[in-house]
Parts: C-alpha cells; structure tokens; sequence
C-alpha cells in the first residue's frame, strides 16, 4: 500500500512538473494566436517534449513577427509609393499651368504682331525648361524691329535720292530749255547774217 501511495505521490509530482510548463506554452500560443509576439518562452531550452513543443511554437513566434515586419514594410512603400505619386501628380499639374501660361503669353506677343505692334515683348520668366522660348521670341522680336529700322532708314535715303535726282532733272530741264532758246537766237541771227551775205553777193 504504502509503494502504491509514492507512486501515485511520484506522479501527481510528475504531473505537477509538467504542468507549469504546459501552462505557460498553452498562454503563449493563446497570445500569439491573438497576434502578440512578445512572448518568452523559457521552456524551449528543455530536452523533453515540452521543450519541443515550445521550439515549434518558437519558429511561429518568429513567423508571425517576420509577417508583421513585412507588412510593416509593405505599408510603407505603398505610403511612399502613394507620396511619390501625389508629388508627380503635384509637378504634372505645375508644369501644365506652366506650358499653358508660355502658350497664353506667346499667342499674344503674335497676336500684337499681326496688329503690326512690333515693340511687344514677354517680360514674365517662364519655367526653367520653357524659358529658351520667351528668350528666342524676345530676340526675334528685336531683330525684327532692327530690321524695320534698317528699311525705313534705307527708304528715308531713296526718297531724299530720288528727291534729288528729281530737282536735277527740273534744274536739267531748264537749264536745256534756256539753251534751247540760246541756239533759236543763234540760228536765226546765222539764217539773217546768211540773208544779208546773199543780198550783199546780189
């Protein structure tokens, strides 16, 4: 009786060793299974069964902590994907009220220059990439009135040329209508000088 009575002590013993242990890897997987990866688990170091159990649970403890870990990193690419995206969006946009302003502003420097105002030109800087346009436009516009310039200059000295050439040609005239009536004297004062030789001959 009494080995009986120690070996139902022995393993009530037995149990009671092996019940903390079961406890705590049961509590363990409880919190993992509610995502809680902050768990200890001190029973992994055994080289029992429990210590089994508690090893695998291990290699789930470190599973879902890697998910998380990935999630975590998947959150915040897409978050900078999303900022990466809003900023493009941000500078398409920027560049769009850019290209329609150079558009708005070069059709209006062509417009005044169709209405033969040659003295415009665009003041407001455009953006880096579209600024050549404002600078060749403003050039071309300065060209052209030093072109006009150059013409009206050129007409200026055809027409005081022409001016010219037309008192000469008055001052000619004149000067050969005088000389004109010079030789109509001088004929008619040889036709009389002839008369008289021929009555002096008769």
């Amino acid at each position: 009786v009494i080995g009986v009575l120690v070996a139902i002590f022995a393993g009530i013993g037995l149990v009671m060793t092996f019940k903390g242990p079961i406890l705590g890897i049961v509590s363990a997987m409880k919190r993992l299974a509610t995502g809680d990866t902050n768990i200890h688990l001190s029973a992994k170091n055994r080289h029992d069964e429990i210590g089994d159990m508690a090893r695998a649970l291990e290699v789930f403890k470190e599973n879902a902590q890697e998910r998380v870990r990935l999630e975590v990193a998947t959150e915040e690419q897409r978050a900078e994907a999303e900022a990466q995206r809003q900023a493009n969006e941000s500078e398409r946009k920027a560049l769009d009220q850019q290209i329609q302003f150079a558009v708005t502003a070069l059709a209006g420097g062509l417009e005044r220059l169709s209405a033969g105002d040659i003295s415009t030109t665009i003041d407001t800087p455009f953006n880096d990439r579209l600024e050549q346009l404002r600078v060749d436009f403003n050039q071309s516009m300065l060209r052209l009135r030093e072109t006009i310039g150059g013409i009206q200059e050129n007409v200026s000295v055809i027409r005081g040329n022409a001016q010219q050439m037309s008192e000469s040609a008055v001052d000619l005239a004149r000067r050969t209508e005088r000389q004109a009536a010079s030789l109509e004297e001088t004929a008619a004062a040889v036709d009389e000088v002839n008369t008289n030789m021929r009555n002096a001959v008769d």
